[in-house]
């Protein structure tokens, strides 16, 4: 379960309302809501994961038709990202995203 899923299961029902029925109410369509909003954020994260490229296959794709290619994955495995970026300023962005937390995204 996704920390956003949980997050959402978490939402506070504050009716506002002194009617015992109608607070009843408010409150089972809140946990209605709050469960296909909940679902909803699952489905839309697991189709996200499906489509993010893998670094680790990005990487060596790259390293094959490197020289110095297991240097690079020397480099990738050990997290050096930053001399990655220098020495190979021609490889894929595809090879940091998701392998470097500190990696922004150009798109």
């Amino acid at each position: 379960m996704s920390d956003l899923h949980a997050a959402i299961k978490k939402l506070q029902c504050e009716p506002d309302t002194s009617n015992h029925a109608e607070r009843l109410a408010f409150k089972r369509g809140h946990k209605q809501a709050r469960d296909a909003a909940a679902e909803l954020a699952s489905a839309q994260l697991g189709e996200a994961d499906l489509l993010r490229p893998d670094a680790a296959v990005a990487a060596i794709q790259f390293a094959l038709d490197d020289d110095d290619g297991m240097q690079f994955l020397r480099l990738w495995n050990d997290g050096d990202f930053d001399v990655i970026r220098s020495e190979w300023p021609e490889a894929p962005e595809e090879v940091f995203i998701g392998a470097d937390p500190l990696h922004k995204t150009s798109k």
